[in-house]
């Protein structure tokens, strides 16, 4: 705006190579009623600020999201949920007999199971339903929206990870398996309350299924005790 002073937000121009070049203008007011400009490309500070981002967000093994990338990417599926009107689901996994993995193969090969594992999960469904994310040690965390069968969902999770026919021998199956809890919530029905409270709560019921999942002697599926099949 004509007559402001200081610097402007960042803004993109594209080039004649067809990219995008980010720039700040920052401008001041001189004599005669005119105003100096000066138009600063900030492109690389741009690229360096999302990449310093993208580490805080991610786990440093699997490249999943870590619990702070969990937390931001699923508020905003929760928020698209609600918006569209579509239940919400979250997947607690675990994989099953992992010390015995690492104490046989050694914890190398165990990383190599988790970004194998990690690999499978990144790709469940488009980026803007669902997030994967590494919680902790051998668990991962799935929020998924616009799922309309979560056990069937799981089902196949699970089978995908079987696919992978990791060697395990101190495994029933011989294979690595996993353990799974689901819940699902309705973003809809839960006036007032903060998303990252309502994702936070749908976390704790599906970690809570895991429970049941394992006291169930593993490669399981346990959906929260309130949705039971």
């Amino acid at each position: 705006a004509a007559g402001l002073t200081g610097a402007s937000l960042p803004f993109r121009v594209r080039t004649r190579e067809g990219g995008w070049r980010w720039y700040v203008v920052h401008s001041r007011r001189a004599g005669h009623g005119l105003t100096a400009a000066i138009l600063r490309d900030v492109t690389l500070e741009r690229e360096m600020q999302e990449s310093l981002t993208d580490l805080a967000n991610s786990d440093a093994l699997t490249a999943l999201a870590n619990r702070r990338g969990l937390t931001q990417r699923a508020r905003e599926i929760w928020l698209r949920a609600r918006d569209l009107e579509q239940p919400l689901t979250a997947l607690f996994i675990d994989v099953d007999h992992f010390k015995a993995f690492n104490d046989e193969f050694g914890h190398q090969a165990g990383d190599t199971c988790l970004r194998d594992i990690a690999d499978v999960l990144q790709n469940l469904a488009a980026p803007e339903t669902c997030v994967a994310a590494r919680y902790g040690g051998e668990e991962f965390a799935v929020v998924l929206a616009g799922c309309d069968d979560p056990h069937s969902f799981a089902k196949g999770v699970a089978a995908a990870i079987r696919a992978l026919e990791i060697d395990h021998p101190a495994s029933p199956c011989g294979i690595v398996t996993i353990s799974i809890g689901v819940a699902t919530g309705y973003p809809r029905t839960a006036h007032g309350l903060d998303p990252d409270a309502a994702v936070g709560q749908l976390l704790e019921r599906a970690d809570e299924a895991l429970y049941t999942a394992k006291s169930q002697g593993r490669n399981a599926i346990a959906l929260a005790s309130d949705e039971a099949l």
